[in-house]
């Protein structure tokens, strides 16, 4: 089944037209050796399927010394930018990835290092970086097996050419004898290592197959670098090879197949044409900061049209579909947010000051540096909180409070219990109602303090009612109750017993929430 790189759906230009070319020197030819070594050290492609990858990559790093007239540089570029940008780490096709070079291009080896995973590490290709590509790729199959003088002519004029092959194909030159000489080091009689890696035995590095491979039974992909003519042999000569499988195989990485073993499966491409770089801008979504303003004790709502991704931006806006993903906070609130960049925030009760979360734009591919949402919330004024009191008073006494005791002693304000304790409000008891069954003799606005006696004879529940002023709002209203109770010493405040029910209706009724602490007189 056919394969594909990543996304990339595309189809292979085969060229139509060949160039004209030298003739093919016939005996020994090595790319290694042609003026100058234009190929690059053999890579190790682990544990994973990628042949295809390396044999590609190879292709092109060949291909860039041979245009540029750099023999010897080890021009290393990454095979796994074509291996994480794929879903074929278990065989692949070259083809498709020459053409990804050709029309994408693959960043350096420094960029996005080989880990033998068919993972997606992307996130490097989300920084600036340089690609290297090529103006053409060629697929130089005729439909049916190609001959060795064909193949022969292709390498000596282009370079070093990517082919599909199968393992068990392998020749050992070290068996031919002395008459078979060798070029870079396969004497005769020189022990090899062509088994395959452990890894390998038992099954295939596959790489996939198609109808446009005459003998179908492909396994490998490899880099064709030269060949060698032995007329002693059957097959006339073998071919040269650069694996992929490290330096402790083969001959220091390199093996050797019987002319005829390459071209049976009419799956030869190259890099064609001039290469260069590209450079390429930051791939990834930028996120822009945002600041937010909303009161204390308020909620704030952001829609799609106004939310954090309407200033972010990508370089392949209005194609990507940005996404928001929350990262941190809020630390004094809570945050709801979705994907499209809603969200609605709502402060900590009584809470004002900086604070922020922070999140990702995402692309579908890349994530954006984490951006940063402030929100400040500013002080609002909070009203005060009165509390009700109790007091008991002997009939026919009286009760005089003071400022630790009065009516301000369980009463309270945010504003100064949760903000700047530096900083207090001045509170004013501003009275609502007066008592129904007694007065009060003194009463201090500032201090909450008072002196009530009630009516001669009278015994049972009486109250007056107020409410508390911090310069800009006023409190609830509060109670203050009084059980007036035959028995006391004068101006001694006993503990409240327990009211009546028929006192207790008369609270309900007056608006009794609960009782704020009971205080005793002196």
């Amino acid at each position: 089944m056919r394969r594909f790189i990543g996304s990339l759906c595309v189809v292979l230009f085969f060229a139509s037209v060949l160039p004209a070319w030298s003739a093919v020197y016939y005996g020994d030819f090595d790319w290694r050796i042609n003026g100058g070594n234009f190929v690059t050290p053999v890579r190790n492609q682990g544990s994973l399927g990628s042949c295809w990858a390396f044999s590609a990559t190879a292709a092109l790093e060949s291909q860039f010394l041979i245009n540029a007239g750099t023999p010897g540089v080890d021009l290393n570029l990454s095979e796994q930018h074509l291996v994480c940008d794929s879903s074929v780490g278990m065989g692949g096709h070259e083809d498709l990835a020459l053409n990804y070079i050709r029309d994408i291009g693959i960043t350096t080896e420094a960029t996005l290092p080989y880990i033998s995973r068919d993972t997606s590490p992307l996130w490097p290709l989300a920084r600036p970086h340089t690609v290297y590509r090529a103006t053409s790729v060629s697929n130089f199959c005729t439909g049916s097996t190609t001959t060795t003088s064909e193949l022969k002519t292709w390498l000596q004029n282009t370079g070093p050419l990517s082919c599909a092959i199968h393992t068990d194909d392998w020749f050992n030159p070290g068996t031919l004898g002395a008459a078979a000489g060798g070029l870079m080091g396969e004497a005769a009689g020189l022990e090899m290592d062509f088994s395959l890696p452990d890894w390998l035995q038992g099954r295939d590095d596959p790489v996939a197959l198609g109808p446009d491979d005459p003998v179908g039974d492909i396994n490998h992909s490899v880099l064709l670098v030269g060949y060698k003519d032995v007329p002693s042999m059957p097959e006339g000569g073998y071919w040269i090879i650069k694996n992929s499988w490290g330096t402790s195989k083969g001959d220091d990485g390199y093996y050797f197949m019987k002319y005829g073993d390459v071209e049976k499966h009419s799956r030869i491409h190259a890099v064609t044409g001039n290469t260069y770089t590209t450079e390429v801008p930051s791939l990834a979504p930028v996120g822009v900061n945002d600041a937010y303003a909303l009161d204390e004790d308020a909620k704030l709502v952001r829609y799609m049209h106004d939310g954090v991704l309407v200033n972010d931006t990508d370089i392949n806006t209005p194609h990507d579909e940005l996404t928001a993903i929350k990262l941190a906070g809020p630390s004094h609130g809570t945050l709801a947010m979705g994907s499209n960049g809603w969200f609605t925030y709502t402060p900590s009760p009584d809470y004002y000051g900086v604070d922020s979360f922070t999140y990702r734009v995402f692309d579908g591919r890349y994530y954006s540096n984490p951006t940063t949402v402030s929100l400040t919330v500013a002080s609002v004024n909070d009203a005060p909180i009165a509390g009700d009191d109790f007091y008991s008073v002997p009939m026919d006494g009286s009760l005089t409070t003071y400022k630790h005791n009065g009516v301000l002693a369980n009463d309270s304000d945010p504003d100064n219990q949760d903000h700047n304790p530096n900083v207090q409000d001045t509170l004013t008891v501003v009275r609502q109602s007066d008592p129904a069954h007694g007065q009060l003799l003194s009463f201090s606005s500032s201090g909450g303090w008072f002196t009530y006696r009630p009516n001669p004879g009278f015994e049972g529940l009486d109250s007056f009612t107020y409410k508390l002023f911090d310069g800009t709002d006023y409190s609830n209203l509060a109670t203050v109750w009084f059980q007036v109770a035959a028995g006391a010493f004068a101006g001694e405040m006993a503990a409240v017993p327990e009211p009546s029910s028929a006192a207790l209706l008369v609270g309900l009724v007056l608006g009794l929430a609960a009782v704020g602490r009971r205080k005793s007189s002196r």
